[in-house]
């Protein structure tokens, strides 16, 4: 049996962390011991796994923010370029403002938005779980 694992530490700690979600993970109580002893397996002082129950939850808020269209402001030329960009940052910021809780390395983005109009923009949920938002990028007045 071949199974995938990343192992980390930190803080005079090492872990074994399986990703249920991407696998099945079917082991004994006797191979996982076999896999925390330092002399004969990975060694490690503790195994994690993060269970495929978790991917509904990934699944809930990919379906929450598939979707969901904001608007950012930003000053433009006559033919519609903006003097600076739009980039990940604004992005989060007014996803949060419509109640939307996503970390700025979540947001995928080629490039920083630099047109006035809309652009469509991929969530990072998990895996290859992606959600996609609608970004409308209008003139500031004045």
């Amino acid at each position: 049996m071949k199974l995938e694992f990343t192992k980390m530490q930190g803080a005079g700690n090492d872990f074994v962390v399986f990703d249920g979600v991407r696998q099945r993970i079917a082991l004994t109580s006797a191979q996982l011991r076999r896999l925390a002893d330092r002399h004969f397996g990975v060694g490690c002082d503790q195994i994690l796994l993060v269970e495929a129950a978790r991917m509904a939850e990934f699944q809930a808020v990919a379906a929450k923010i598939q979707g969901v269209r904001v608007e950012i402001a930003a000053k433009a030329d006559e033919t519609g370029s903006l003097y600076g960009s739009v980039g990940a940052a604004q992005i989060v910021a007014k996803l949060a403002n419509a109640g939307h809780t996503i970390e700025e390395r979540q947001v995928r983005l080629e490039h920083p938005l630099k047109a006035l109009g809309e652009h469509q923009v991929a969530i990072h949920v998990h895996g290859d779980l992606d959600a996609a938002i609608t970004v409308v990028v209008v003139a500031e007045a004045g």
